[in-house]
């Protein structure tokens, strides 16, 4: 099985509608908005999980730092959170991001049940981790 992954966000508010959809376009990334229930917000759902990395005009691949370039987009008072799951035959993993305009991030994976695991187990507990 191949690894796939999704990804979504949380509503929003960003300074500018149609720069923030162009942006989203150019990443392949969906936008969505519901003004009955968060009039003024958008979220976004990634097809493909956060996208890594872009293409140029001659079809060169080049890294891209998706949460710095999301930030400027993000209105003053705002934190947009993204959330990621992926799966490999048995294999999980997730993590979520929050980040301000100011681009202050913070973020969580599944990973970090095990610390918080050991926080909890009697002294010399062996956790076994949930992978392959």
């Amino acid at each position: 099985m191949c690894y796939g992954k999704q990804a979504r966000a949380n509503y929003f508010a960003v300074r500018d509608v149609s720069a923030f959809e162009a942006w989203c376009t150019s990443l392949g990334m969906r936008v969505h908005s519901n003004p009955h229930q968060n009039p003024g917000l958008v979220s976004v759902f990634f097809e493909n999980g956060v996208p890594m990395d872009t293409r140029d005009t001659t079809g060169k691949y080049h890294e891209l730092d998706f949460f710095q370039e999301l930030a400027p987009h993000l209105a003053d008072n705002q934190v947009a959170i993204i959330l990621e799951v992926g799966i490999e035959d048995d294999y999980l993993c997730a993590y979520g991001v929050a980040m301000n305009a100011d681009g202050e991030m913070r973020e969580i994976t599944l990973e970090s049940i095990y610390e918080l695991a050991q926080e909890i187990a009697p002294t010399q507990a062996e956790i076994i981790r949930a992978e392959y």
